[in-house]
C-alpha cells in the first residue's frame, strides 16, 4: 500500500461515530430506514459482534452511506479481518449483523471488491 493511501485510510478511521451520525442526519430517508436506525441504536453491539469474529475497521458504503436508503435497502459493510481469520469469520459476522439489524447485510474486504468499483467504494465508505 502506498503511503498516501495509508494516510487516507488512517484519517478516515478516526471520526467513526461522529461522521456516520452526520451521514444518517444528512438524509431523512436514511434516518427513517429501519437499518439506519438500527445501526445508530446498536452501533456498540455491532462493534462487539465484529470483535468476536476478528472483524475491524467497519465502514458503511452503498445506499445507506449515500443517504439514498429506502425501506428495502440492505446494509453494505467494508471491513478488515484480523490476521488468521477466514471467510467463515466474515460469514458469521454477516449473519449476526443481519439478526441484530433486521436487514440484509453484505460484508466484504477491499480485496474482495471488483477492481472496477474498488476506488469508488473506498472513496464513499464511511467509518462506523
Amino acid at each position: 500500500m502506498n503511503s498516501s493511501k495509508a494516510t487516507r485510510l488512517r484519517s478516515r478511521a478516526s471520526p467513526g461515530p461522529v461522521l456516520f451520525a452526520s451521514v444518517l442526519r444528512r438524509s431523512s430517508r436514511a434516518v427513517r430506514n429501519a437499518a439506519g436506525l438500527a445501526l445508530r441504536r446498536d452501533r456498540q453491539r455491532l462493534l462487539d459482534i465484529a470483535a468476536t469474529h476478528g472483524v475491524h475497521d467497519i465502514r458503511v458504503f452503498g445506499s445507506l452511506a449515500g443517504g439514498e436508503a429506502g425501506s428495502a435497502s440492505d446494509v453494505d459493510f467494508l471491513v478488515n479481518l484480523a490476521p488468521g481469520r477466514t471467510l467463515l469469520d466474515l460469514a458469521a459476522f454477516r449473519r449476526e449483523a443481519e439478526q441484530l439489524l433486521g436487514a440484509p447485510v453484505k460484508a466484504a474486504t477491499s480485496d474482495m471488491l471488483k477492481e472496477r468499483i474498488r476506488a469508488d467504494v473506498l472513496a464513499e465508505a464511511v467509518p462506523l
